[in-house]
């Protein structure tokens, strides 16, 4: 009988372990995702910014840009995965001097990751604080006020109201007062 009872228990104990094990196949990609993301931050990203040349560090760059195009394709519904790869990518773009490219991949966060509210302002802010810093302040308009629009709200966490308060103030010192979409 007690031979019975532990046979019982450890098959029991077995199928307990399976079942925590098994993932579901969404988990399982997510969890693929955040690993690739953080891999390719620490293989290329990190390494860009130590770099000591610039052949060292565009090359860098350059994989770390491809390899997150690759995580976005094998990955696209993967969240916050595949919404941060395409914030990083408009980040490496802009590192590269390639402001159009980069405004275009920022715009895309909010088209293709609604959702991901933290990598929507953040790509908003890198907009707007890409077109500020060269000098186009009136181009960054839009991008602040759409941060205002969109995320100031009371509830929000700390760091977007940070963000929020920021651009009403490039707002305020750059005199605009009107949205992307208005004319």
């Amino acid at each position: 009988m007690r031979k019975i009872a532990y046979c019982v228990l450890s098959v029991a104990g077995m199928l307990l372990l399976a079942a925590c094990a098994t993932r579901s196949p969404e988990r399982a990609a997510e969890a693929r995702a955040q690993y690739e993301f953080k891999r390719i931050v620490r293989a290329y990203q990190v390494p860009a910014v130590d770099a000591t040349n610039e052949v060292d560090r565009a090359a860098l760059l350059d994989t770390a840009l491809d390899s997150f195009a690759a995580l976005r394709e094998a990955y696209p519904t993967s969240q916050p995965w595949a919404a941060m790869a395409l914030r990083q990518i408009g980040v490496i773009q802009a590192e590269q001097g390639r402001r159009k490219e980069a405004l275009a991949t920022f715009a895309k966060v909010d088209i293709f990751y609604p959702n991901e509210s933290w990598e929507v302002i953040q790509a908003w802010k890198a907009a707007g604080d890409l077109l500020w810093d060269s000098g186009m302040r009136r181009e960054s308009l839009p991008f602040y006020r759409d941060i205002v629009e969109k995320f100031d709200r009371p509830g929000q966490p700390e760091m977007f109201g940070t963000i929020v308060r920021i651009a009403k103030d490039r707002i305020r010192t750059a005199g605009g007062e009107k949205s992307r979409g208005a004319p």
